[in-house]
């Protein structure tokens, strides 16, 4: 027989598994300066247009330099190399399948005799940002460009059932040597789905999600419903509150905000199904058979 501790235990479970599909800012992607030009199933063309950023004065061991500030771009977190804003942008692609990236065209101008500061890393919340020096490193020994690419790929990826690849690109690269900053206005990419056996994880991919449409638009720029997908879709309901009848009310708001998205909510009194684990199990089985 169950106790009053397996159940609080159980639901407790069940609240914490619903929580985790509420649409959250993790999944979602802010697309500054990214734009689609073309795109199919197997296929991508877009392009990278710089926002304005602003220098910022530093003071360092080798005199006054100079910090990027952008609205959007993500900073480099390399400690001691030159701290040079990124951005990234994910892209939806066939299961199977791997980015192969070209660059069809970059405008780019340079701005000489400039010292850019470097990166103090990634800096803990308990950690006072002020108090840490500015270190050069090794990356401000070489004549080269740094970073020493235009753009990466990442890992391809799963988010549910949806395949994903990410693009990053750097349009600040700094040659510490010359002192010589080469700033990218404007770049377009051409790119390629190219089917490839291990390009990500084989993973047992859960049920499609209509709640989930959303995230979906948001995280990769060329969402669409073309890319077709075997995986079995339902219509049982979007989600189930089980809960003691006391505190029903509290969840009023939630669930009115919840059904104002579109999601269908059904809430049920543990004092009407059950009140051990068992009971409570085969009611949730019932919902979603």
């Amino acid at each position: 027989m169950s106790t009053p501790g397996n159940i609080r235990q159980f639901i407790t479970l069940t609240v914490v598994l619903l929580l985790v599909t509420i649409p959250g800012r993790t999944y979602t992607q802010n697309h500054s300066g990214f734009s689609l030009i073309s795109s199919s199933s197997m296929h991508a063309m877009l392009r990278f247009n710089r926002e304005a950023f602003q220098f910022e004065n530093r003071m360092t061991s080798q005199g006054e330099a100079q910090a990027i500030v952008t609205k959007n771009g993500v900073q480099g977190l390399v400690k001691e190399s030159p701290g040079l804003p990124h951005y990234a942008v994910s892209l939806m692609l066939p299961e199977d399948s791997k980015m192969i990236v070209k660059v069809v065209s970059a405008h780019f101008y340079d701005k000489r005799d400039i010292l850019i500061s470097p990166s103090k890393g990634n800096i803990y919340r308990n950690v006072q940002q002020d108090t840490l020096p500015f270190v050069f490193g090794k990356a401000y020994g070489g004549d080269a460009f740094y970073p020493d690419r235009l753009w990466k790929v990442r890992s391809p990826y799963f988010l549910r059932q949806k395949h994903g690849q990410t693009l990053v690109v750097y349009p600040f690269r700094y040659n510490p040597a010359k002192r010589i900053l080469r700033i990218y206005d404007n770049i377009v990419f051409d790119i390629t789905f190219q089917r490839h056996p291990k390009a990500a994880p084989s993973l047992q991919k859960p049920i499609s999600d209509a709640g989930f449409e959303n995230i979906f638009k948001k995280h990769f720029l060329n969402y669409s419903n073309g890319f077709k997908s075997s995986i079995k879709q339902y219509s049982a309901p979007g989600m189930l509150i089980i809960s003691y009848g006391p505190f029903i009310p509290l969840l009023k708001d939630f669930i009115r905000w919840k059904r104002h998205t579109g999601m269908h909510v059904e809430v049920a009194d543990v004092a009407n199904i059950g009140r051990n684990s068992q009971n409570i199990k085969a009611y949730i089985q019932k919902v979603y058979r």
